[in-house]
């Protein structure tokens, strides 16, 4: 499936479409993605999944440099950049990442993180 993937991609939400026509005729009628980086590349496009995982990374360096900055009160961005990390090898290891509880979870993480790795003090 993902060989026969345009660069481009197939278009947002397109994998369940397109899975039965990939299936074995023995398997599963399932439609649902093995990986989170195979849904994303099918459907958005490999070129967007690497921009997405790069930035991804940059975000794990913002958060690294804002908890270096804050010194002894650097929980938060550490946590936040540890959980980046975590979710950006969890999309190469299974679906789960797209689910809507981890999406809430995530968001409410990495912006408590991403406030709490600036100092409340003017430089």
């Amino acid at each position: 499936m993902l060989a026969d993937a345009p660069w481009t991609g197939t278009g947002a939400g397109t994998f369940a479409a397109l899975a039965p026509i990939y299936r074995a005729a023995d398997a599963a009628a399932s439609a649902a993605a093995p990986t989170a980086a195979a849904a994303i590349a099918v459907e958005l496009g490999r070129p967007l999944l690497w921009i997405m995982a790069l930035a991804a990374l940059g975000a794990v360096a913002a958060l690294l440099r804002g908890a270096l900055a804050r010194g002894r009160d650097s929980f938060y961005p550490a946590a936040g950049a540890a959980l980046m990390v975590t979710l950006l090898l969890r999309a190469f290891g299974d679906a789960g990442v797209l689910t809507t509880p981890v999406a809430i979870v995530a968001a409410g993480a990495l912006g408590l993180a991403a406030a709490q790795s600036r100092s409340r003090t003017l430089p």
